[in-house]
């Protein structure tokens, strides 16, 4: 046996934004991180049965929901994480996985009116429509120092593992371009509000290209990479956008802003964001950015060392063929839905993802099986109702998601993470090289391929199937009842009081025709067109049981 170290094979996580469909990302991360422990524990007890070729993750990234989760994982992959593969392991209090604890457990099992508290409008600001400071407790509780708990070293985790987070940064980047003219006004001002905040975790020191020290132990670089991770997060109106502030070298410096010429005359660079996946929901580009280090990814499965794997709850799909409706509401809101895809669009990204034999890229997005048909995309996800905030509506989304994402990651390394065996990748094949019967891990039957024999790039040890999804009331999906939605409405509706009053300055008069208005039609209005709009939203997933 050859037991030469060769070159590993580098793969950058890609996750893109989800709101409470987060849960399913962290599902994939858990199953994920669980597999790649299991490969190191195996190499080390039986090396003889056991691929030998190394894997290294030295980057991930995300948008909004994906973006935190990227930040919760860099700081969970220090310690020992206590998998959770079934409801067993829930009822037995798995207390060691952030990841968890922070998707699935959130603050309180009991979400919807945590957001629906007014304690946030007690001085008279509307700053969201919801209740963003269960968010605040989260990323404090989730994203400790770490200091009185044993560092645990993987393997597969890259020394300088470089993490970030896509931001739309509301103040904008500045800068001019010159022209030639005669006037003194020949320059062209412009904002660039795509931003990033890029952390290196566990660096002694600043080494450049925009990546900031991140040590957990150290209290102003912790303070920052949860206002980075909460800043990510931020659904524009539905939640409080936060400011973030960083050295302005920093972001001059950043690889991901190297097309623009910062002025960094001032030390600080403070910021107002929203949520990261307004501009950019899913930021491969920037991961494969990192991986190629200013080359291009090799696309060959013959050639290929790194690749990115995206983990996407929300893959784009194609939209229906509507004819445009002239009236000013629809007008409108197909305004904004247009400004927001070509902010998203990426054209030279798109063309890259277009070839099937592509190795550069690889996506985890979630499918549901029913008896004799599949699900995919937003649909096979219980929290993807109401825009995403549909977890918050009840826990039993929440962990359905988690662990469809457990067994849609299980399927996707066994079946379609692979390289073919016929490319003779020098990395993988290499890996393999030594078994005298490499039948447990070859795959026959990926028939995205062709049906070519394929190397799994992450081995597997045991076959899970769907052990992962938890039984429900009514089988494999969850529902609640009717009434489990309407319990809400006195909260809503004084929630809604209170915006409505504290949303504009008026005089006492108005004020007090207001308040009255307010109390008598407008808040039981706005509150019951609200549960209306979510009831019809989970009539469509099939959550909802009228009784």
């Amino acid at each position: 046996m050859n037991n030469q170290k060769s070159e590993p094979f580098k793969i950058g996580l890609c996750m893109a934004g989800a709101v409470s469909a987060g849960a399913y990302t962290a599902g994939v991360m858990d199953y994920l991180i669980e597999a790649l422990d299991e490969w190191e524990k195996q190499k080390k007890e039986n090396p003889e049965t056991t691929p030998l070729h190394d894997v290294v993750i030295p980057v991930m990234g995300g948008a909004s929901a994906g973006g935190m989760t990227s930040i919760i994982a860099s700081n969970a992959l220090q310690q020992e994480i206590d998998p959770v593969r079934s409801m067993a392991d829930i009822e037995n209090g798995r207390k060691r996985n952030k990841l968890f604890n922070a998707w699935v457990n959130l603050s309180r099992e009991d979400m919807f009116p945590e957001l629906l508290k007014t304690d946030d409008l007690e001085d008279g600001k509307v700053e969201s429509l919801f209740n963003a400071k269960f968010i605040d407790e989260i990323a404090q509780n989730t994203l400790k120092s770490n200091e009185d708990l044993e560092y645990v070293k993987r393997n597969y985790i890259a020394e300088n593992l470089k993490v970030f987070t896509t931001l739309t940064n509301l103040n904008g980047i500045k800068f001019k371009q010159e022209f030639m003219a005669d006037s003194d006004n020949s320059s062209y001002h412009i904002s660039k509000h795509s931003d990033f905040a890029c952390f290196e975790i566990n660096a002694n020191q600043y080494k450049g290209k925009g990546w900031i020290p991140l040590d957990f132990r150290d209290e102003k670089q912790r303070k920052l990479a949860i206002d980075s991770a909460m800043a990510t997060g931020a659904f524009p109106i539905g939640l409080q956008a936060r400011k973030v502030v960083r050295p302005s070298q920093y972001v001059a410096d950043s690889i991901f802003h190297d097309d623009v010429e910062m002025d960094v005359s001032r030390p600080d660079f403070e910021t107002l964001n929203i949520d990261g996946g307004t501009i950019n929901n899913e930021p491969y580009e920037k991961v494969q950015k990192v991986l190629a280090n200013g080359g291009e990814l090799e696309k060959s499965y013959s050639k290929a060392t790194s690749t990115v794997l995206m983990i996407d709850p929300f893959p784009s799909e194609e939209p229906p063929v509507d004819r445009m409706d002239d009236q000013v509401g629809s007008v409108i809101s197909a305004t904004l839905s247009a400004m927001v895809n070509h902010l998203r669009f990426e054209p030279k990204s798109i063309s890259d993802s277009k070839d099937p034999d592509d190795a550069s890229v690889y996506l985890i997005a979630p499918v549901r099986y029913e008896k004799d048909k599949s699900i995919e995309g937003k649909k096979a996800i219980a929290c993807g109702f109401f825009n995403g905030f549909g977890g918050f509506i009840h826990k039993d989304f929440r962990l359905h998601d988690y662990f469809l994402g457990r067994a849609n990651c299980e399927k996707f390394l066994r079946q379609y993470f692979t390289i073919p065996v016929e490319d003779q990748n020098p990395i993988i094949q290499k890996g393999y090289a030594h078994l005298k019967d490499d039948s447990d891990f070859v795959v026959t039957n990926n028939s995205t391929k062709k049906g070519r024999k394929e190397y799994p790039i992450i081995p597997l040890f045991k076959e899970e199937g769907d052990l992962y999804l938890p039984p429900f009331k009514n089988g494999s999906w969850p529902s609640i009842y009717s009434k489990e939605v309407d319990r809400f409405k006195p909260k809503l509706k004084k929630r809604f009081a209170k915006i409505i009053l504290n949303i504009g300055k008026f005089k006492p008069q108005t004020k007090a025709a207001l308040w009255i208005g307010t109390h008598l039609i407008l808040k039981n209005m706005a509150a019951k067109k609200f549960l209306d709009l979510i009831k019809k939203d989970m009539e469509d997933w099939k959550l909802l049981e009228k009784k």
